[in-house]
């Protein structure tokens, strides 16, 4: 993929992507043609342009569906091969970048696996678990959800900035780093506090069926903190401020 360079660049952050659920379905087998497509663009530029650092968001989805219990620094991937679906394809989609990125281990390429994230500026229309529980509690009414309990870990958006400095800054050659918060919440944990500080009610449902196929989507790989990166916010707090900021209009 040739191309010119007109400018001289120190970084680039690679975003591109479709991490909402349902936009991941509509994509399919296509996604991995997107990703592979922006990631080479990358790629050729920090080979000309050795000082330039990339960095690629890639997902927590690189352990594919390995998640009865949390992430720690010895787990491996899990993905089906046959008979794949569209969250496949998206899972494939970043382990074949990382596998690349890994391969390519003289030039400064950091992947950061983002498990969950949560700000009061993302698009609350996705279908994403924290997505419906905000637009329930904007709109008072009533959430439902089944009787499973699930953990998510949400970094804030001070954290991800601070990851991303640490990144930067650090003279790490070519890693994978896992993004997590000072803690994971459960899910009753967070609907009972949501319930408790504000016009907010939920319902539960039984059914036979897990709800989530990911129990305990969080990462207990801390390698992070070998560049300097130290947390500052839990799940529960960051999705608390978030919520109190929209709630009160979009104003801090």
């Amino acid at each position: 993929m040739a191309f010119q360079i007109k400018k001289s660049f120190d970084l680039i952050i690679n975003f591109v992507g479709a991490g909402d659920p349902a936009k991941i379905k509509i994509l399919g087998h296509s996604i991995m043609d997107i990703t592979n497509f922006y990631d080479s663009i990358a790629i050729e530029y920090v080979k000309k342009i050795n000082k330039c650092k990339y960095i690629f968001i890639s997902s927590g989805a690189v352990y594919g569906d390995n998640f009865n219990d949390p992430i720690h620094n010895h787990s491996k991937s899990i993905v089906q091969v046959t008979d794949l679906d569209a969250k496949d394809y998206y899972s494939l989609s970043k382990i074949y970048s990382e596998y690349r990125h890994r391969a390519l281990n003289d030039l400064q390429i950091t992947d950061l696996r983002i498990f969950n994230y949560f700000s009061h500026t993302q698009d609350l229309s996705s279908s994403f678990f924290i997505s419906e529980i905000m637009r329930s509690l904007i709109s008072r009414e009533k959430f439902k959800t089944s009787t499973h309990s699930i953990f998510r870990d949400y970094i804030s958006p001070d954290d991800f900035f601070q990851i991303i400095e640490r990144v930067i800054f650090n003279n790490n050659k070519n890693i994978a780093l896992d993004c997590y918060s000072v803690s994971p919440v459960e899910k009753f944990e967070l609907l009972e506090k949501l319930k408790e500080h504000y016009a907010f009610d939920y319902e539960v449902f039984d059914t036979k069926t897990e709800g989530f196929h990911k129990k305990n989507y969080y990462s207990r790989n801390e390698y992070a903190a070998n560049i300097g990166y130290i947390p500052t916010k839990s799940s529960l707090s960051n999705i608390m401020e978030q919520a109190n900021i929209l709630l009160s209009g979009g104003k801090k």
